[in-house]
């Protein structure tokens, strides 16, 4: 339940010597009045959105931001601070950390049911074309940040990416594409879509106050401190207040050239329709899972990301159509990769498992999630330490991405264990509240067996979070770096894969987070087809109902045109 929240900004302070409009020499006085102000308000947050100094040399600029840190030091509410493109000319990251006493990294903040997102992606000048490029990690960051979250989102980040006008901007009215953005913004306003969480995108960087309106979603940016080119010859004096209620966000900048902006909440789920059809403007309905009166829910199939627990067997029993199912996705020239959210083996074990039940996929086509928990972590987090509750399957992977088990880790990584016990769990526990990070290969609260479901990692996970007061990030389904693993090793897009699964809470919804079209089976955890959202674009009692719904561009079921294959086998 969101509740009101209140934040203080302030964008381009610009300390230091007069250039161009930036009067420089008055930031200092300004900043105090903000600090005042910010105080007498007492926000739940004050955000700093960079650009401190005027960059002149690396002992002049260490001087200025010592400075702008002293004055920041005063402010009472919890403050965040990014980092600028002019804040990296003379100075380096470690600099300003070790003055403002903070980590430039791209962070998050839960707060009164807000998340709040604090985007530091590389903002120095790229290339010699002089554009801002934002790099892969950062947006496969800014992705998995924005599909865990359950809650509605704002962005607060340095440079903007909505590609708003510049016309009549002193600086970049006549700058080529990626000077007062980034060259490749749309890949960013194409996460935030995607996401359906985020409410409000903040930048700062251009100096003046400006609204874009994309897809429902403001893109504001707030006016420098220390600017003069639109009150000349007086700076600016900008800062600003931002109030999120459930229903409106109401933005008001103070200073001399102010403005007030109210907007109702844009409900996340919604889009705006577009006759461009890529996935950056508008998802159609075939893609979001919804069925077009014209066209089959299933039609254009040419990837199918397969769950195997209740889907393909139980335990070591075989479940109705499995070999028939895989045999047809091979037979009618479509991909088909299997991902488990089970940790509890490595790929070739479930290799060796599913070759000798009769359902062969190779190796490379299975993804686990201890896999994709121990890959995430190696992109995001090289070299960590790891406390780990889980299957030797699962610290193979960790050890084999990079990762290093310690009993002072900076993560406790949790998956499937039927042989965790107390000792484990307390362990964990002491590792968590002094400081380490709480990580789930999954959060399924149960796994079926032919004696009845028993207990995954979802109860251990719930165990710890309630001793530590943490909450845990968890890498399997539903997370989007699963699915987008999953549609990588089948060369295909969105729109054109199948997610097949027992499992809302995990099947369904990792669909529903990247726009893929699921099928929900009923072998497994889920024997009845469910009431209310989310729903699934297809439910099949099992594999073999399902096979004949699989249909070709044309409309007609593939099947009637392709000869079942007389054993339960699967040629490779």
């Amino acid at each position: 339940m969101t509740r009101r929240l209140r934040l203080a900004l302030i964008a381009d302070i610009h300390h230091g010597h007069p250039t161009q409009t930036k009067a420089g020499p008055c930031a200092l006085p300004l900043l105090e009045q903000f600090v005042r102000a910010a105080n007498d308000m007492t926000p739940d947050v004050v955000v700093d959105l960079g650009d401190r100094v005027n960059d002149l040399d690396h002992e002049m600029d260490l001087l200025r931001l010592r400075e702008v840190a002293e004055r920041f030091g005063a402010v009472r509410s919890p403050r965040v601070h990014l980092l600028g493109n002019h804040d990296q000319v003379n100075l380096s990251v470690e600099d300003s950390e070790t003055a403002l006493g903070v980590k430039h990294l791209s962070s998050t903040m839960d707060l009164g049911g807000w998340h709040m997102v604090f985007w530091a992606p590389a903002s120095r000048v790229g290339a010699a074309d002089g554009a801002y490029r934002i790099g892969e990690a950062d947006l496969a960051w800014l992705e998995a940040d924005l599909g865990t979250t359950t809650q509605p989102s704002v962005v607060f980040t340095h440079v903007p990416f909505d590609d708003g006008s510049m016309v009549g901007n002193y600086y970049f009215g006549d700058s080529p594409p990626g000077a007062a953005g980034y060259i490749n913004a749309g890949e960013a306003r194409a996460v935030v879509q995607r996401s359906n969480k985020t409410v409000l995108v903040v930048a700062g960087h251009v100096h003046w106050n400006a609204v874009n309106v994309i897809d429902g979603i403001p893109y504001v940016t707030i006016q420098s401190l220390t600017e003069m080119f639109t009150t000349w010859p007086h700076p600016a004096a900008a800062w600003a207040t931002l109030e999120l209620t459930p229903d409106t966000l109401d933005l008001r900048v103070f200073g001399r050239d102010r403005v007030s902006l109210s907007r109702p909440i844009k409900w996340p789920t919604t889009h705006w329709l577009s006759q461009d059809a890529s996935s950056s403007r508008w998802v159609s309905r075939a893609e979001a899972g919804a069925v077009e009166p014209s066209r089959p829910p299933l039609a254009g199939v040419r990837g199918v990301i397969l769950d195997l627990d209740g889907v393909v067997y139980r335990e070591d029993t075989l479940l109705p159509g499995a070999p028939e199912f895989v045999s047809f996705v091979r037979r009618t020239r479509r991909r088909l990769v299997a991902v488990t959210n089970n940790s509890g083996r490595s790929a070739a074990e479930y290799a060796e498992k599913l070759g000798r039940l009769g359902v062969p996929i190779p190796e490379q086509d299975i993804i686990t999630s201890a896999w994709a928990t121990a890959q995430y972590l190696r992109r995001h987090h090289r070299g960590a330490r790891v406390f780990v509750v889980g299957s030797p399957a699962l610290k193979r992977e960790l050890r084999a991405a990079g990762l290093v088990e310690s009993r002072d880790p900076e993560y406790v990584v949790v998956g499937y264990d039927p042989g965790a016990d107390l000792a484990q769990l307390t362990a964990a526990t002491r590792c968590l509240l002094a400081g380490a990070k709480l990580i789930g290969t999954n959060a399924d609260a149960v796994r079926p067996t032919p004696d009845g479901s028993i207990p995954e990692c979802g109860p251990v996970l719930a165990f710890l979070e309630a001793a530590s007061g943490q909450r845990a990030k968890v890498l399997g389904k539903p997370h989007p770096f699963i699915v987008d693993a999953a549609l990588d090793r089948l060369g295909v897009g969105p729109g054109e894969a199948l997610i097949v699964g027992d499992t809302v809470e995990t099947d369904i919804l990792a669909g529903l987070a990247r726009h893929v079209r699921t099928a929900l089976v009923l072998t497994g955890n889920t024997r009845h087809a469910p009431l209310g959202e989310p729903r699934s674009t297809v439910t099949a009692p099992n594999l073999d109902s399902l096979r004949l719904q699989l249909v070709d561009d044309a409309g007609t079921a593939s099947s009637e045109s392709i000869d079942e294959p007389a054993e339960n086998s699967v040629p490779e």
